[in-house]
């Protein structure tokens, strides 16, 4: 991870990477706070062990205080260790909620994710980094849902599935799936079909 120039280096799809450089800043300066720099965050991550030792740590923080103006490399720091913290946390939650099978179950795993979110980041950061991939998952969870209930006529599980599409950004729509075909019957009572 740190090259003979003591910079921390990740490899992006086999291009070296200094670690500063993985985080934008804005037009006008400041570190931009998005779901790139949740990738970033990702990057750095899966770079250093689960058991990062205290001298990575400090290589780390070294690289991106030497890379970032002093505030930003400072945010940048903290959002890492925050990340990190979130990251231990689900890797104990998510087993404990399972796969929702119902839409209240959805529901319930959703807050419990945002409970854990806020834990770790303020609103404004939690909603740049997680918002537009959590309303993805809820309306994709949904979906299936819609897909599987049998009360719904195929008309009106298209009519609620494009309304769901609707609310996700024209690339993004193809997250929810077309109205699935009704399962066939087990017991085919036309005689004229064998």
């Amino acid at each position: 991870m740190a090259n003979d120039k003591g910079l921390v280096e990740i490899d992006m799809l086999g291009t070296k990477l200094d670690a500063a450089r993985l985080f934008d800043l804005g037009f006008a300066g400041g570190l931009t706070i998005d779901r790139d720099t949740r990738a970033a965050l990702e990057a750095l991550s899966t770079a250093l062990p689960d058991q990062a030792s205290e001298v990575d740590m400090q290589k780390l923080e070294s690289a991106l205080r030497r890379g970032l103006p002093p505030e930003d490399a400072e945010k940048a720091i903290k959002l890492f260790h925050d990340y990190r913290g979130y990251q231990a946390d689900m890797k104990l939650e998510l087993p404990a909620l399972g796969v929702p099978e119902s839409q209240e179950a959805s529901d319930a795993y959703f807050d419990r994710v945002a409970q854990v979110q806020r834990k770790h980041f303020d609103d404004v950061t939690a909603k740049a980094l997680f918002g537009q991939d959590i309303q993805n998952a809820r309306l994709g969870s949904l979906a299936s849902f819609i897909n599987r209930d049998s009360g719904l006529s195929p008309a009106q599980r298209k009519e609620q599935l494009d309304a769901l599409r609707a609310l996700l950004p024209a690339d993004q729509r193809g997250l929810i799936p077309d109205v699935e075909a009704a399962p066939p019957s087990i017991i085919d009572t036309d005689p004229v079909k064998r």
